[in-house]
């Protein structure tokens, strides 16, 4: 949503609105969805507009802004925060703590479960000298458990069918194909051109060398990249 913008200040005022949408989901402790938002901001075809990220700093920060490494955007305040909290750092030590103090309502962050359910799988033995290896299962379960205490109900929150519309109009480009492609070197060469296309935007808002496009370049590279 945000690389199909050609206005600046309309890609800017997104690029907002996904920060707020990501604070509210930290919120409502809706950890996994937290994480698809902050995915999505930090993608490197998003992430590398400087001058995007520097106006939402502006806005969010004012004049409490941290400076930047030459070539790096500022993050607002709020964003910085959360991609702390959802780092991989220590096998994502700062989001397991943040859950482990969560209400019973949290959401949690869905890779984090498969990540231990692999590990724990591959790591451990299933026999243990010719016995069933019940540590291991157990630590299985102590991990499925995170997902069954899950609320079983979703939270009510209204509906406004007019944003819904409004989200379900806007054209996407995304980094994935569909699963259903029918070999995995089509998967590749689409996922190939829908890289491209994403960087093609992306240098025509913000080329490398940090000059602004000619509006005509910017308007043919968007078009390409969009049919």
């Amino acid at each position: 949503m945000i690389l199909v913008q050609s206005r600046p200040r309309v890609r800017a005022l997104l690029v907002e609105k996904f920060i707020l949408v990501a604070v509210e989901l930290r919120t409502r402790e809706n950890f996994d969805s937290l994480m698809g938002v902050l995915a999505g901001l930090n993608m490197q075809a998003v992430h590398r507009l400087t001058d995007t990220f520097d106006a939402v700093t502006d806005r969010l920060d004012g004049g409490m802004v941290r400076a930047a490494a030459p070539g790096e955007s500022r993050q607002p305040k709020k964003l910085r925060s959360l991609n702390l909290l959802m780092a991989p750092a220590r096998s994502f030590a700062a989001y397991r703590l943040a859950l482990s103090t969560s209400s019973r309502d949290a959401l949690p962050y869905l890779g984090v479960v498969l990540q231990d359910l692999t590990v724990i799988n591959e790591t451990a033995p299933d026999f243990d000298e010719g016995l069933v290896n019940w540590s291991k299962f157990a630590n299985l379960g102590r991990s499925c458990l995170i997902l069954l205490d899950c609320p079983k109900t979703p939270p009510r929150i209204a509906v406004d069918a007019d944003i819904e519309q409004h989200i379900l109009d806007v054209p996407l480009l995304t980094e994935d194909v569909s699963f259903g492609s029918p070999s995995r070197h089509i998967r590749s060469e689409a996922d190939s051109r829908s890289e491209q296309r994403l960087y093609a935007l992306s240098y025509a808002y913000q080329p490398r060398e940090g000059k602004s496009a000619g509006r005509s370049r910017l308007r043919e590279l968007a078009r390409n990249a969009l049919y």
